[in-house]
């Protein structure tokens, strides 16, 4: 896999993310994908309670994927959810767009995008990524 493979994913992670926040003030964790064909795919949890838990969906996301991957359908992807991030010096916390990034043959990250929304529009800080404790596709 290449790195503009990983690049595209993370784009369009945070348009969509970015674009749900305008739209709606928030998201339910989801996940991009680029298939061995090049073609993008959003892959969301189709859950039976109204309001669940972030973690309960991004677990059902890494089992749609890893079943994915087990028949070599995707290359790289991302789980897109929406954190807080804590500067514990200067005793702050500021809400960040999420995005854990895997894919064959790269080292799993984790971006976070740090974002401030106001009415219906949000501003993006700059990306922060970090090697992530764990992959997404079995290995």
């Amino acid at each position: 896999m290449n790195e503009s493979a990983r690049d595209e994913v993370l784009q369009e992670a945070i348009e969509t993310a970015t674009h749900l926040l305008e739209k709606r003030g928030e998201f339910f964790p989801f996940a991009v994908a680029m298939t061995n064909n090049e073609e993008i795919r959003h892959i969301q949890a189709m859950m039976d309670d109204g309001r669940p838990k972030s973690d309960n969906i991004i677990n059902y996301l890494i089992d749609e994927i890893r079943d994915g991957s087990s028949h070599d359908i995707y290359q790289c992807v991302g789980i897109v959810s929406s954190v807080n991030l804590s500067d514990t010096i200067a005793e702050k916390s500021s809400a960040a767009i999420r995005v854990h990034l895997d894919g064959i043959g790269m080292d799993a990250v984790v971006c976070y995008v740090p974002f401030a929304l106001k009415g219906n529009v949000a501003t993006l800080g700059e990306v922060i990524a970090t090697k992530a404790a764990y992959g997404i596709f079995l290995r």
